[in-house]
């Protein structure tokens, strides 16, 4: 089970605590670029997601509030295709395998790539 952690700029202080964090756990990751990120993959990200685009489109400036107005009024498939070529809208990092996604770096929720069997000696 590979996981991709997909980023922006190597100088973002999430991704690189991201980063970090699965170093220190040893768990074997990909690094990304969200400007090389394909349909594919990012459908397979939407699967994943419980809230869909909110959970990657970054809304917190103002300028972006008003661009997600204009953004919700297209098809999910124009949504899809303006994401891919504007991957400056996305939030970093994200992290991804074939099960979950968590976007951000919140050190509660990346705990859920480290192994179970792992996860549970640790509570012991």
């Amino acid at each position: 089970m590979m996981i991709k952690l997909y980023h922006k700029t190597a100088g973002s202080s999430s991704y690189r605590r991201a980063k970090a964090f699965l170093k220190k756990n040893c768990i074997p990751f990909e690094e990304c670029s969200l400007s090389a990120l394909t349909k594919t993959e990012f459908l397979h990200l939407l699967k994943l997601s419980d809230t869909g685009f909110d959970s990657f489109i970054i809304s917190r400036r103002e300028e972006n509030k008003k661009r997600l107005e204009l953004l919700y009024q297209l098809s999910m498939g124009e949504l899809i295709d303006y994401c891919i070529a504007n991957p400056k809208v996305l939030k970093e990092p994200i992290i991804a395998d074939t099960k979950q996604v968590v976007v951000g770096y919140r050190a509660d929720d990346i705990r859920c790539f480290i192994p179970r069997e792992v996860r549970t000696m640790e509570l012991k």
